[in-house]
């Protein structure tokens, strides 16, 4: 017969604390408290990176409908103008007319 050193649980044998503990650790490593520190400032940096990232988001939005305001002043300002000049043109042309008919009748 085969003689085995393992502890059976047939036997009733426990391994002793220190092994609970050393098998505990291999089943679930630790971090060490180094890591650890040097893991919890990234957390709040990209935070911050969205936060910057967001605030630009933000900051291109106003500006693109400060942009979109001027541009609807400029375009109003133009159809005036050019309503002005239309106006003009029609009174010179109305003048043009008045003086050729005014021509006509002195020739």
């Amino acid at each position: 017969m085969l003689f085995s050193t393992a502890p059976s649980a047939d036997m009733g044998v426990r391994p002793s604390q220190q092994l609970q503990d050393q098998l505990y650790n291999l089943r679930n490593p630790q971090v060490p408290a180094q890591q650890q520190k040097q893991q919890l400032p990234d957390v709040p940096q990209m935070t911050d990176q969205r936060a910057v990232t967001e605030e630009k988001n933000s900051q291109k939005e106003e500006d693109m409908k400060k942009q979109k305001e001027e541009d609807m002043k400029m375009l109003v300002r133009m159809r005036c103008l050019l309503a002005d000049v239309s106006f003009l043109d029609l009174q010179w042309r109305m003048r043009l007319m008045e003086q050729s008919s005014a021509n006509e009748k002195r020739g």
